[in-house]
């Protein structure tokens, strides 16, 4: 034997060595459900593996990878058996133009396996395998894979590195990575970026003398989705034909179940209110359908609802898995009726035995859509006594109104108060307005000073009140010449003709009601010297034709006196 190739078989028996120290790992746990449980190698050069290690489980179910990687492109795999025995399946094959294939099968172990090791039909026995399998527990025996489509992903060529692209839709996966090569360069794979060796192995056959034809598997168990993850790595220190799969066995589904919560555990009626519900466990995908308590459905993982009647509702939310399995969880929602408000006015005046107008709406409160409120309205009075005419609500939107006649047979201070009993969609509620009802209006004394006077002479009339609503006003009418009316409880005037009069007051309040009363004043003929008139005038006269007599004879006497000294004296 030469001695370079002497010093390539003990490269060659070094690289076995280290592939047997580092590679066969019996069992190794990964987190609570995925975990990788036992695994198997073998080689050979010119004929099927054998299996230095076989294959040893401890949990069952298990998901079972085998995968022989041979040294040429035209052998074909023509059967797989085992001695467990189980069924294998055919999962992927990606050749590298040269001279290097990988082929890979999937069986579903029900028990754990003891030295079970696996047997390939080969089309063609000249050739060099490399075999390697183990045990996946934890895994979804139903559905071993990722369903996702980018799943799985190969790669080949003549290069240094290799590189995979995962995409996943499960975030539970145990990831793989199926590597074959023929090493041109210095012997043995780096790893995948946090991947972890399961095992391997290599043979030198005659079309892969340098480093040997090597096989070496590696596993991550991730607990996120994978969106176009990259993994690259070197296998070698020249260029070197290799063929890669990547591959993603999902995690075992739990038990089928179902979340739900609503937007609110409290809403009004003809409010919008949201649910969402999610699924968990089973096989994804999920199909969601709803019942909301009132006789409607729904579906989708997030919907939205309006009720119409108030009560205590159960939302059902029920989640199909892609195995036709459901789970239902429902959720108590309380529908409350709209709240409303209602306000009184009531207008004035308000007098005894005197119908006001009192009018009140009711409106409805709560958000969403509205609902005009309907039904009769209760009206009820504190603090006098009285009676209303029926309130009926009508109304086209969100506030309905009605109007209501209150009489009151007493006087005092009072509260008006409506009450709005509800419907079949809205709450109760209450408004109350003050008032004050006051007597009628009436006259309770009307007066003159003098009932007698003389033209001129000042008389004043007088009127006195009660009841009535706001500010009076007063007016006279029938009153003597040179009296004039004045909007005043007292008038004060100088009459300047004679006669009878009846003079009437009329007091208006604000109402408009009104009262009227009389007094009668006569009003005599000027008087003369303090006398009656034709007295006083027979006075003056009397008095001037006394002076016109008395001139008349002081005159006579005068003439008679000169007359008598003109004469001679009588003897």
């Amino acid at each position: 034997m030469r001695k370079r190739d002497r010093g390539r078989l003990i490269g060659l028996a070094l690289v076995l060595a280290f592939a047997s120290f580092v590679y066969q790992i019996p069992h190794v746990e990964a987190g609570t459900t995925l975990a990788l449980d036992g695994s198997g190698n073998g080689s050979s050069v010119g004929g099927n593996c054998i299996w230095s290690q076989k294959l040893t489980t401890s949990n069952k179910p298990d998901v079972i990878v085998a995968i022989i990687a041979i040294n040429d492109t035209t052998t074909t795999v023509t059967s797989v058996s085992d001695t467990a025995p189980l069924s294998w399946i055919f999962r992927a094959r990606q050749t590298e133009p040269g001279n290097v294939q990988i082929v890979y099968y999937y069986a579903i172990a029900s028990a754990p396996l003891f030295a079970d090791s696996v047997t390939f039909g080969l089309s063609s026995a000249a050739v060099a395998t490399i075999c390697v399998d183990f045990g996946i527990s934890g895994a979804d025996t139903s559905v071993p894979f990722d369903p996702n489509v980018g799943m799985p992903n190969k790669n080949s060529g003549s290069s240094t590195t290799a590189s995979l692209m995962y995409n996943t839709s499960n975030p539970n996966d145990f990831l793989i990575i199926l590597e074959g090569f023929c090493a041109q360069g210095a012997a043995g794979s780096g790893s995948p970026p946090g991947f972890t060796p399961i095992n391997g192995g290599g043979v030198r056959p005659s079309n892969c003398v340098a480093e040997g034809f090597q096989s070496v598997i590696y596993y991550e168990i991730v607990s996120t989705t994978q969106s176009s993850s990259s993994v690259t790595w070197p296998f070698d220190t020249a260029i070197s034909p290799f063929a890669v799969i990547g591959d993603a066995i999902q995690s075992a589904p739990g038990p089928l179940s179902a979340s739900v919560t609503a937007g609110s555990n409290t809403v009004d009626v003809g409010q919008l209110t949201s649910f969402s519900c999610t699924g968990t466990g089973g096989l994804p995908p999920y199909t969601y359908s709803w019942a909301f308590g009132d006789g409607s459905t729904g579906s989708g993982a997030s919907t939205t609802h309006i009720y119409n009647t108030p009560g205590t509702m159960s939302v059902i939310c029920i989640v199909t898995d892609s195995l036709g399995t459901t789970a239902n969880e429902a959720v108590q929602l309380m529908v409350n009726p709209r709240t409303t408000l209602t306000s009184v006015t009531c207008a004035a005046p308000f007098i005894i035995n005197h119908g006001s107008a009192c009018n009140v709406t009711v409106t409805d409160n709560s958000p969403g859509t509205f609902i005009t409120p309907a039904g009769t309205l209760v009206l009820s009075q504190t603090g006098v006594t009285g009676t209303f005419t029926a309130c009926i609500l009508g109304g086209t939107s969100g506030s309905a109104t009605c109007s209501s006649t209150f009489t009151a047979s007493t006087v005092g201070t009072a509260t008006i108060t409506a009450s709005y009993p509800g419907d079949s969609t809205h709450a109760s509620s209450s408004g109350a307005t003050p008032i004050t009802v006051n007597s009628a209006l009436s006259i309770t004394l009307f007066t003159a000073s003098l009932t007698r006077v003389d033209p001129g002479e000042k008389v004043t009339f007088t009127v006195t009140t009660i009841g009535g609503y706001g500010t009076l006003s007063y007016s006279y009418a029938n009153l003597p010449a040179g009296c004039l009316s004045t909007n005043s409880t007292i008038l004060s005037c100088y009459p300047t003709s004679s006669g009878n009069y009846d003079v009437k007051v009329t007091v208006t309040d604000r109402a408009g009601e009104s009262a009227t009363s009389k007094v009668s004043v006569t009003v005599g003929p000027q008087r003369v010297l303090g006398l009656p008139q034709t007295t006083g005038l027979a006075v003056i006269f009397g008095a001037i034709a006394g002076v016109v007599v008395i001139a008349i004879l002081s005159a006579f006497i005068a003439v008679r006196r000169r007359k008598r000294s003109q004469s001679p004296t009588a003897p």
